[in-house]
């Protein structure tokens, strides 16, 4: 995961992702040399498998670390800490696996949603 740079942002994690995408490699330069053709328009279809399966994920997740690692992280962890909910979704967001997707949209209503609660109690 490291050397591909298919790196959890959240994690570190990567094993997950390299397997995923050696698969991909595999098939298609397998395709590749079947066909005889190593052109580099053949060879953009790894690009293309791997981004379709987990290049979207990895650059939610970039965007996530980039929140939790800004000026806002200590509130941020303020307000996780007030609410099961944001902690689930947070927990399920760093899971190593290529099923768990960052539900940022949630996150952000939940997040909006347990400051309004404390603001008004």
């Amino acid at each position: 995961g490291d050397s591909a740079g298919f790196v959890n942002p959240l994690t570190g994690g990567g094993i997950s992702y390299a397997m995923h995408a050696a698969r991909y490699a595999a098939h298609v330069i397998g395709n590749a040399l079947d066909s005889s053709d190593l052109s580099a328009d053949r060879l953009s279809e790894y690009q293309d498998l791997w981004w379709k399966d987990f290049g979207g994920l990895l650059n939610q997740m970039v965007k996530v670390q980039k929140i939790l690692t800004s000026p806002c992280t200590d509130l941020l962890f303020e307000i996780g800490k007030r609410d099961e909910k944001i902690q689930e979704i947070v927990t399920l967001s760093m899971a190593e696996s290529t099923d768990s997707r960052p539900d940022t949209k949630r996150l952000v209503a939940r997040t909006l949603w347990v400051c309004l609660r404390e603001a008004l109690t």
